[in-house]
């Protein structure tokens, strides 16, 4: 009896070892990946603060290093770097292939592609940094965006909620919602006054891309989105307020393969010039 018991005591004892040995071997593994990113966020975070004073190839060459010391697999040094504006910042994408490691990378102001092995997004606090898009990059996935595509654009500069409404509208369209927004540049030619744009594009733009009815945001610096609009070529080409659809530019653009134009009426008494006026008399 006593022998059994000091046999069942030993292995009770090998078992709860074992559990506790598991535990901590599972806790180093997961963890290493873990701190090695972090060094990583903070180095690609001081990248993109002083990016201003970098060029591409030096940042590129300066995260690479620091990949390549704190031991990150070959997937983590898929870095791409991009120039949301001439007049904005940077957002600096590394390419992982779990949600894990993009939580793990991520901080605002660093924008992390999270993919698996078959190059299906995964869910991560930076997905919406991903629906920013350069123009040729906006024109590649919409390539290969299945369904309606919807595309309206704007100023969007103090967004409000006539903006969220033509949005939702537009997205309600179809499948996906391209937005096009114009640059500082553009917005300044618009004469909408000396004061306008108060929100920079890149600013802008990042706003717009949080919004769940977005599906891809785009910077355009010529005066109307005609040149983007041909190059995106949407099913549908939305736009808000007191137009005709025949005075709407990229109308025949889009009519010509069929698409369609939607007019979508304004919310009264909602716009960015009604914000401005009641802010300056505002005490």
């Amino acid at each position: 009896m006593v022998a059994a018991r000091r046999g069942g005591s030993t292995l009770g004892c090998l078992v709860t070892l074992l559990i506790i040995g598991t535990a901590v071997y599972v806790g180093i593994a997961l963890g290493r990946p873990w701190f090695r990113y972090e060094q990583f966020r903070d180095e690609m975070t001081s990248a993109a603060r002083f990016s201003t004073t970098l060029t591409d190839a030096q940042i590129l060459t300066r995260l690479r290093a620091v990949a390549d010391t704190i031991g990150l697999p070959p997937d983590a040094k898929k870095i791409i770097v991009k120039r949301l504006d001439p007049s904005g910042g940077v957002v600096i994408s590394v390419k992982v292939h779990r949600a894990r490691d993009a939580a793990a990378v991520w901080r605002e102001g660093v924008q992390v592609c999270a993919e698996d092995r078959r190059g299906r997004a995964l869910s991560s606090l930076a997905d919406t940094a991903t629906k920013l898009r350069s123009q040729g990059d906006a024109a590649r996935w919409r390539q290969g965006a299945t369904g309606q595509v919807v595309f309206t654009n704007g100023v969007f500069d103090l967004l409000h909620a006539g903006h969220i409404h033509v949005l939702e509208s537009a997205r309600a369209l179809g499948d996906a919602l391209i937005v096009g927004v114009n640059t500082d540049a553009s917005v300044r030619r618009l004469d909408k006054g000396h004061e306008r744009p108060i929100v920079p594009a890149a600013d802008r733009a990042r706003v717009l891309a949080a919004l769940a009815c977005v599906d891809c945001v785009v910077l355009f610096d010529e005066d109307t989105p005609a040149q983007l609009i041909a190059a995106l070529q949407p099913d549908v080409l939305v736009k808000g307020g007191d137009y005709s659809p025949d005075t709407v530019v990229g109308a025949d653009t889009v009519r010509a393969r069929g698409g369609r134009v939607v007019i979508i009426p304004l919310l009264p008494d909602r716009s960015t010039t009604r914000l401005v006026e009641r802010l300056r008399v505002t005490p």
